[in-house]
């Protein structure tokens, strides 16, 4: 049964329709747990060990394949005559090729499907998928045909609480003014006691990226407004840190919000941007998009992930979710865990939003009893972020107060303090939604 977030034509695919879909090959255990045992090491403060990261190819080097396995998959692969066949790091093939051969490929009959959010076609197969005796016993799953439920879910415009500044830089509410508190990044780092790089400079070079998805796209000219109105120097991205496929005509919300927000905390920082097309394969699966960032030589020291997923996955919004879907969605998801600590074992930063729904499930009505995960958030190899709002917000004129205030009028006023609180439903002037989805369900 397809999950809720994708609508079934009545038709059936069209033969000839292109689609890409994974084989991910059965990893050595013994090479994986050895891994892990490094990773604990070098990120322990109190070993020897600590931050001696590795390189890309020392890491290949340890989860490298039985090269006789490898050769014998990739034979079979290429006798199929598909459109193509790339592999992916050390053990996952992407295989490019039509409805009508994927069908001859998997025994089964595809039927597509629309994603509700991204419009996405998809297709799904009617019935079970088997893949040849030749090569099932060295394949641990296939996937992407179904499309992860990513979710970053672009905010409503919640009701705006009407307040009046007064005199002494204080609010009360009030029911004849409505304004937009604007946030600046010289109060995030007066906030917070970060440093003001543009007064201290760097000690040494520091890179940061955001990953986007759903074709949010970066803009150079949005940038480059934003600097002027926060009063920051303007640095574009060089071509080569803007990877994957990026239409400037399109800005996104919540990729110009990413890379704004770092740009504004650190504007003497190499600024990467992430898309879903990072190497020419387009996929929203959070392990294909890390699969294929760890192919890169090059990378940045912090990477920042604002979307998540359910744990559950495949289960998610599914009803009579069987024990292999189960076993499937599991598998899947501890694979992309090899991924994120392939990533981290290189020395980067991975920074991911906790999410957006509390401890409450997205299909449900917040009546759940147990917590609802989302990954990566619950990820044991990446840093997950919640989110906090200000309440007794006060309204003062900050020191190097930037352009955008007084370019923007009276209705956006500056905000110079509050109280910092968790973020809250009950919040209508900054946040009014919940944040983190609890403990994981995989991992330990």
């Amino acid at each position: 049964k397809a999950p809720v977030w994708l609508s079934p034509s009545s038709d059936s695919s069209d033969p000839d329709t292109s689609i890409t879909f994974f084989l991910a090959l059965k990893q050595n255990s013994e090479a994986v747990e050895k891994l892990e045992r490094i990773f604990w090491k070098i990120t322990d403060p109190d070993s020897s060990e600590y931050q001696k990261w590795l390189t890309r190819s020392e890491i290949n080097k340890i989860l490298t394949l039985d090269s006789k396995i490898l050769t014998r998959v990739k034979r079979f692969l290429q006798k199929q005559s598909f459109a193509s066949v790339k592999l992916i790091g050390t053990d996952v093939f992407a295989i490019m090729t039509t409805i009508r051969q994927a069908s001859d490929f998997f025994s089964a009959q595809f039927r597509p499907y629309k994603n509700r959010k991204t419009g996405r076609t998809m297709h799904l197969a009617d019935g079970e998928m088997c893949l040849t005796d030749e090569i099932s016993q060295y394949v641990d799953f296939w996937f992407d045909f179904e499309e992860d439920p990513i979710i970053n879910r672009e905010p409503t415009d919640p009701a705006k609480k009407s307040i009046v500044i007064l005199d002494d830089g204080n609010a009360t509410d009030a029911t004849t003014t409505q304004i937009n508190p604007t946030i600046v990044p010289q109060l995030v780092i007066s906030y917070y006691n970060i440093p003001d790089v543009l007064k201290t400079g760097l000690e040494s070079n520091v890179s940061q990226a955001s990953l986007q998805f759903e074709g949010q796209y970066y803009n150079e000219k949005d940038l480059q407004k934003y600097s002027q109105e926060v009063n920051i120097p303007f640095k574009p991205l060089k071509t080569n840190h803007i990877l994957g496929i990026n239409d400037q005509s399109e800005p996104g919300m919540e990729s110009m919000l990413d890379i704004e927000e770092m740009v504004g905390i650190n504007p003497l920082g190499e600024t990467w941007y992430f898309n879903d097309d990072v190497k020419n394969i387009s996929s929203d699966s959070s392990l294909v998009n890390i699969l294929t960032i760890n192919e890169l030589n090059d990378l940045p020291q912090i990477l920042s992930i604002s979307y998540d997923e359910p744990e559950a996955n495949l289960c998610a919004g599914i009803t009579n979710c069987d024990e292999k879907v189960v076993y499937l969605a599991k598998r899947y998801f501890i694979r992309a865990n090899i991924e994120l600590m392939k990533l981290t074992m290189r020395g980067i930063t991975i920074l991911v939003a906790s999410g957006d729904d509390g401890a409450n499930d997205f299909y449900a009505d917040c009546t759940n009893t147990i917590f609802y995960p989302y990954y990566p958030p619950s990820s044991p190899f990446v840093t997950s972020v919640g989110v906090t709002t200000l309440v007794n917000v006060q309204y003062k004129e900050l020191q190097n107060q930037p352009p955008i205030y007084t370019d923007r009028g009276p209705l956006y006023p500056c905000v110079s303090g509050g109280d910092e609180i968790a973020v809250s439903i009950n919040d209508n002037l900054f946040g009014n939604f919940t944040s983190g989805g609890g403990f994981s369900n995989i991992f330990p």
